[in-house]
């Protein structure tokens, strides 16, 4: 596909080969009966994805170690998941999206009606990105309603979560308590200001990320 060329939608069905076998067992009633997408429909459920978290605001120190762990995210290749609607989200995307590792972009309204950032474009063409969404018909915009329902479905898809801050009471902290009763680990920054998520049984963030990547299945991150 050449940089400039608009990237072909693609519709996977519950119950067709790709479909990620892992969304019903964890979302019920809720799991999409369809998703819809652009870029490599194989990755969707065929990667360890990483997702990313985070509130939208953040203390000082957050916001520098989110940087720092964007990078190394990067730099180890890790597959990295996300919404990018926060204003951290966004900035670690623009670090991630410089590498050369899989980048999966959650969206809360199906290609019928997304737009495709041109900052994206290079890495659609490069086949290492994939936005996915929950179907085609899709709310035009983004509600909290609807951002928490793709929130959910890109938890589930992913084999574990990041969460570099949520704030105590936020729906990024009652995600990370949901991702950690289903069995996935969570990780944050280890800072006082993430003191709330460490005494929930999130981890630190390892500094040998490697594992991430390597070693890890599609149902869970191996740390």
């Amino acid at each position: 596909m050449a940089t400039g060329s608009a990237p072909e939608a693609w519709f996977l069905r519950r119950g067709e080969a790709g479909y990620p076998a892992g969304l019903a067992p964890l979302l019920g009633e809720a799991a999409p009966p369809a998703l819809a997408g652009w870029g490599p429909a194989d990755m969707v459920g065929g990667l360890p994805w990483l997702g990313l978290f985070c509130s939208v605001r953040c203390p000082g120190d957050a916001i520098l170690g989110a940087y720092d762990a964007a990078v190394a995210l990067r730099e180890a290749g890790v597959p990295v998941a996300g919404g990018f609607d926060a204003p951290m989200e966004r900035e670690c995307l623009r670090f991630l999206l410089r590498g050369g590792q899989p980048v999966l972009i959650c969206r809360p309204r199906g290609p019928a009606i997304a737009r495709v950032d041109p900052s994206w474009r290079p890495a659609l063409a490069e086949g290492r990105l994939v936005l996915v969404a929950a179907h085609a018909e899709a709310p035009r915009r983004l509600d909290r309603r609807s951002a928490r329902e793709r929130n959910r479905l890109l938890a589930a898809l992913s084999s574990g979560l990041f969460v570099p801050h949520a704030r105590p009471g936020g729906h990024s902290e009652a995600l990370a308590r949901e991702a950690l009763g289903w069995g996935r680990p969570v990780f944050t920054l280890d800072l006082p200001a993430n003191a709330h998520l460490l005494a929930a049984g999130v981890r630190p963030l390892p500094g040998d990320l490697a594992g991430l990547a390597v070693g890890a299945s599609p149902s869970g991150l191996v740390m």
